[in-house]
């Protein structure tokens, strides 16, 4: 079985790039902010990418790569067998396995957090209390929101005037929202048949992305993970 790498696969320029900034030379900083975006645990790279981009291998490195299987592969088989990820970054091309960091990338590195059952919900929390801290608008859809995803917004959501849209079909879960605060205006957002996942957004401008429901980030009886992006389009 070949080794798997925490790490990305890069293309030529990318490669040149990288090393330029970490050596203090003349680089692209729109090219290596982008890339800084993407980046993982280090660059996984083939024996021959350092001699084609004329980067210097040390020989313990390269004793080191070649025992990894990092040679005689190209881009693509490297990021196949050789990292968890199945992806190569370029400039250019935006073709699985490809993705064109500096234009309308189809993959997104956004911050996650998952949780195992029985795992503390606290951090977790807190996060989700300081993301809608100053929000004024918050829309959460959860079809299935009960008494539990409730209890949770009671912790996460600012006490003070927010307007809130939720898609909780149940009108008693509807009215124990409204009563958590006199200053939330809370309002229904129709059912919609095409989304499954759950969602908190945030002024309209940060989603958080939630696999298991609401409930789950109040109790721990199963896993949950969620995912805090930049939003790029309209949902509901």
């Amino acid at each position: 079985m070949a080794k798997i790498l925490d790490g990305i696969v890069v293309e030529n320029d990318l490669f040149l790039q990288y090393h330029a900034f970490q050596n203090n030379g003349e680089y692209d900083w729109t090219i290596v902010n982008a890339l800084l975006h993407f980046f993982k645990k280090s660059i996984v790279a083939p024996v021959e990418q350092y001699a084609v981009c004329g980067v210097a291998l040390p020989k313990n490195q390269e004793v080191m790569l070649r025992k990894c299987g990092l040679k005689g592969k190209s881009l693509e088989e490297l990021a196949l067998l050789h990292t968890p990820y199945k992806v190569v970054l370029s400039t250019s091309k935006n073709h699985y396995p490809y993705i064109n960091i500096l234009n309308q990338p189809w993959l997104e590195n956004n911050y996650s957090h998952h949780l195992y059952p029985k795992d503390p919900r606290d951090k977790a929390q807190r996060h989700l209390k300081d993301l809608c801290a100053a929000a004024s608008k918050i829309s959460i859809y959860d079809a299935f929101l009960d008494a539990e995803g409730v209890k949770l917004l009671g912790k996460i959501l600012p006490r003070k005037r927010l307007e809130i849209a939720c898609s909780g079909e149940s009108p008693q879960e509807m009215a124990a929202l409204s009563s958590l605060c006199p200053l939330w205006s809370v309002n229904q957002i129709p059912h919609q048949n095409a989304i499954h996942d759950r969602y908190l957004e945030i002024d309209g401008q940060t989603e958080v992305i939630i696999s298991s429901g609401f409930r789950f980030l109040q109790s721990s009886q199963k896993d949950c993970s969620y995912i805090v992006r930049h939003k790029t389009r309209e949902r509901f």
